[in-house]
């Protein structure tokens, strides 16, 4: 289900509890407040043709899970009087596992929203990448996703995601996963420094 509202304060719906969290490396701001994201002004020269946010809900951990998906989450804001348009084709993910392995995830099996920005509005899209046999968010070291927006003067950009928090964390033992989304925890310090509270 995709929720209601405008650029700057989309609400973003989770992906349940059996997820491992991820942020951008180069994180620069937050997706409704909730999720870290990266984002990107998208320009002509000096013009400015509109901004991308991407960011992702996570990666099941359930091994037995029917569908185990790794989720991105884009919106796109055209401030043109043409059209702007997601290149879901010639996006894509490759995920890099903690004993070094690099799998590429191929086409989403799932999306939903629009890949196009009407002129001056706003769209969201959600893709949904099926994890290989075995491989579950537990597995993950990082990942990487290759994106492009259709114009003849944007190259394609890649966005580089670590787990949140990062494995092996022991000042958190764990406890992070439960407060990442919750309301007024929006990046994994915020978490931390909340579970570090808790403790004393």
């Amino acid at each position: 289900m995709l929720c209601a509202g405008t650029f700057a304060s989309w609400l973003v719906c989770g992906c349940g509890a059996a997820t491992v969290p991820f942020e951008p490396i180069h994180e620069s701001g937050n997706a409704g407040a909730v999720y870290s994201s990266a984002e990107y002004q998208l320009q002509s020269g000096t013009a400015s043709l509109g901004s991308l946010a991407v960011w992702s809900e996570g990666a099941t951990d359930e091994l037995g899970a029917s569908a185990r998906i790794l989720d991105i989450e884009m919106i796109v804001e055209n401030v043109t009087s043409g059209t702007l348009r997601l290149d879901v084709m010639s996006s894509h993910v490759e995920v890099t596992t903690h004993d070094g392995q690099s799998l590429p995830l191929g086409r989403p099996i799932r999306r939903r929203g629009s890949e196009t920005a009407p002129p001056h509005s706003s769209s969201r899209l959600s893709l949904h990448f099926a994890l290989p046999t075995g491989v579950t968010g537990s597995h993950i070291a990082r990942f990487d996703f290759n994106w492009r927006v259709v114009s003849p003067i944007i190259d394609e950009q890649s966005t580089q995601f670590v787990p949140v928090p990062p494995p092996n964390t022991d000042d958190v033992n764990g406890l992070a996963a439960t407060c990442i989304g919750a309301y007024g925890f929006s990046t994994s310090q915020n978490c931390k420094d909340a579970i570090t509270r808790v403790k004393r």
